[in-house]
């Protein structure tokens, strides 16, 4: 029987002293599917990021609250292995189902994100829809969420803006009441602004901001980073998860812009086509901005969906003279080649 060895190393064959070297690697998923990690990895850094709420709509709808953001610095994991990751839809845009004065009964929140590390599950909570438009509709409110869903119109009150999770994301933004300015939905790093002013000169509110990974994942540009997408807050720059922003009615009124990370614009009255207002950028977990809209038939705007981004640090170094790895032993053992 094989004895230890002059180095000290375990009963075997010799394993002289060789040098191991594995790059720095960043894995952006999508969609739905199993992350592996590479051989030597023995720790990974995530960000899970939510799908965001849809846009309100109706005679005026809120922003949409952004998908909730949950960054996990270090989660033990093993080399060589296939994770489950889950990539949360954006919550579905709704059509407006008569003239002025009516308005879906429905509010879509974003769906949540995760990926499981053997017994560690990390979730991130979809975003807040935004209330939508008028009496008729009892959504007024905007819904709780990774960052909750901006205000919609009320005849009788002030639509509030909905709740976000805490360390995923912000309020959403409160409509103007008595006025014609809807709030803003809630962004991964910042809360959703309130509509503000006095009609005709309301401002609908802007949504909130999303949170900036680069500190990270590092600089942009980078490939994993998703571009600026049209009627939308900017997120080539590494942000991630802005909210929408609210809608407005009157002509001299403005709407709120979308929060960076993705957040989709707000719409103003010329019209009443929702012209200018944007989706969540896909794969950024920015929400749909709201939509003034007054003919039945139209349709508002949806959240954009989820990502997970994993980071696997560099490592290298030299193994010891004659230590072996247990896997290394196991597949020896199993092949016959151990002795």
């Amino acid at each position: 029987m094989a004895g230890y060895g002059p180095n000290g190393g375990v009963q075997g064959v010799s394993n002289a002293a060789t040098p191991f070297c594995q790059a720095e690697v960043i894995t952006a998923k999508t969609a739905t599917g199993t992350f592996t990690t590479a051989p030597l990895t023995t720790e990974v850094l995530t960000a899970v990021i939510a799908g965001g709420g849809m846009g309100g709509i109706g005679d005026m709808g809120g922003g949409g609250g952004a998908g909730g953001v949950l960054v996990t610095p270090s989660t033990p994991v093993s080399g060589g292995t296939p994770y489950p990751a889950t990539i949360g839809g954006g919550g579905a845009a709704t059509t407006q189902p008569g003239p002025a004065g009516t308005a879906p009964t429905t509010q879509n929140n974003g769906t949540n994100s995760s990926i499981t590390f053997g017994p560690v599950t990390l979730t991130a909570i979809g975003g807040g829809a935004a209330g939508t438009g008028p009496p008729t509709s009892p959504a007024a409110p905007g819904a709780p969420g990774g960052s909750g869903g901006g205000g919609g119109y009320s005849s009788s009150a002030q639509g509030t803006g909905g709740c976000g999770t805490a360390c995923q994301g912000y309020d959403g933004g409160d409509a103007l009441f008595p006025g014609l300015a809807m709030g803003g939905g809630g962004g991964a790093g910042a809360v959703g602004t309130d509509g503000t002013g006095a009609p005709p000169n309301s401002v609908g509110g802007p949504g909130g901001a999303g949170r900036d990974l680069t500190p990270f994942f590092g600089c942009a540009p980078q490939p994993f980073y998703i571009a600026n997408g049209p009627n939308a807050g900017a997120s080539a720059g590494g942000i991630f998860a802005g909210g929408g922003g609210g809608s407005a009615e009157q002509p001299n009124c403005a709407a709120g812009c979308g929060g960076t990370g993705g957040g989709g614009n707000g719409s103003q009255s010329p019209g009443n086509t929702g012209a200018g207002a944007g989706d969540g950028v896909a794969n950024t977990g920015g929400a749909g901005g709201g939509v003034q809209l007054s003919d039945p038939g139209g349709t508002g705007k949806a959240g954009g969906s989820g990502i997970v981004l994993i980071k696997e640090a560099a490592l290298s170094g030299v193994t010891a003279p004659g230590m072996w790895p247990q896997k290394a032993q196991y597949e020896n053992k199993v092949a016959g080649t151990w002795t």
